[in-house]
């Protein structure tokens, strides 16, 4: 959505939004921040879904998504 500008800070958000069998989704998100006026901005967001294997290749039980 947006650059992100030399000289800001960036913040990387990850959560794990969905937990399958064997499969879990993970949301990003990329925050820039001006350091000098504070400004935020979300620059970009991402879903990913990341399949869990065992040492064979295959996929494998995901572990159950923790309560907080």
């Amino acid at each position: 959505r947006r650059p992100i500008l030399q000289g800001q800070l960036v913040e990387v958000v990850a959560r794990i939004v969905e937990v399958g069998r064997s499969s879990m989704q993970v949301e990003v998100e990329l925050i820039a921040e001006d350091l000098l006026g504070g400004e935020r901005e979300l620059c970009t967001r991402g879903r990913f879904t990341m399949i869990a294997i065992d040492a064979d290749g295959r996929p494998t039980r995901a572990p159950p998504l923790a309560a907080i």
